[in-house]
C-alpha cells in the first residue's frame, strides 16, 4: 500500500483515502476485541492537539505515533481497541493533523500515509484472527437451537388427554359403598321370597 511522495495535493487525497479506509475498519471491529482505556498508550499519546510551532505540527505526530506504535507486533496488535480510547482516537487525532496549515511541507502527509497504510494491515490481521478464533468456537459448540425449543418439542404430546379419575377414597365414599352392597342384599332376598311364593301357589293349585 505504499506510495512514492508526489505533490502535496496528490499526497492528500490518498491520505484521505486512506484514512477512509481505516475509518471503514474501525466501525466494525469485531465485539470480541477490548476496548481503549483512558490510561492506556493511545489516550496518553493521541489526546494533546497541541504542538511546538518551531518543530512543526508533523513532529508533535510522529513523537505520538513512535510512542505507541514503533513497538512489538504483538503489541502494536494490543493496540487494536474500540471504543473512544481505542483507534476511533487515532483516527480524529490524525484527521485533525492532517488539516493544518503547513503539514503538506517536506513529505509530511506522505509520511503520515505510510503510517496508516502500516496501521491497516495490522488491522485488518487482528480482526482475521478475531473472525477465525469465533468461528472455531461456535463450530466447537455446535449450531445454536432456536429460541423457545427444547427437547420436549420433539415428543408428540396429546393436548387432549386427560388424567384418570383417581377412585374414592374418603370415608363417606366407603360408606356409601357399604350402603349399595347392602341394599342390593335386601333386594335379593325380597326376590327369593317372591319365587317362594309363587313355586308354593303353583304347588297349592296342583294338589
Amino acid at each position: 500500500m505504499a506510495v512514492t511522495a508526489g505533490p502535496p495535493e496528490a499526497q492528500s487525497q490518498h491520505l484521505k483515502k486512506l484514512l477512509n479506509d481505516l475509518q471503514s475498519l474501525v466501525k466494525v471491529l469485531p465485539a470480541s476485541l477490548p476496548t481503549g482505556t483512558k490510561d492506556g498508550p493511545i489516550a496518553k499519546n493521541f489526546s494533546s492537539h497541541e504542538y511546538d510551532a518551531e518543530e512543526g505540527p508533523y513532529f508533535a505526530f510522529n513523537q505520538a505515533w513512535e510512542q505507541t506504535f514503533q513497538v512489538s507486533d504483538e503489541e502494536q496488535e494490543r493496540q487494536v481497541l474500540r471504543g473512544k480510547y481505542g483507534l476511533a482516537l487515532v483516527l480524529s487525532y490524525t484527521q485533525h493533523f492532517s488539516a493544518i496549515t503547513g503539514i503538506d511541507t517536506d513529505n509530511s502527509l506522505f509520511l503520515i500515509a505510510e503510517r496508516i497504510a502500516a496501521l491497516i494491515v495490522v488491522v485488518q490481521a487482528v480482526t482475521a484472527k478475531q473472525h477465525e478464533s469465533v468461528r472455531k468456537v461456535t463450530l466447537k459448540l455446535g449450531p445454536t437451537p432456536p429460541s423457545g425449543s427444547n427437547e420436549e418439542d420433539d415428543e408428540t404430546v396429546d393436548k387432549n388427554f386427560k388424567p384418570r379419575a383417581t377412585p374414592p377414597s374418603s370415608e363417606d365414599d366407603v360408606s356409601d359403598a357399604d350402603e349399595v352392597v347392602q341394599l342390593a342384599k335386601r333386594k335379593g332376598k325380597a326376590l327369593q321370597a317372591q319365587e317362594i311364593k309363587a313355586q308354593c301357589g303353583v304347588a297349592v293349585r296342583r294338589y
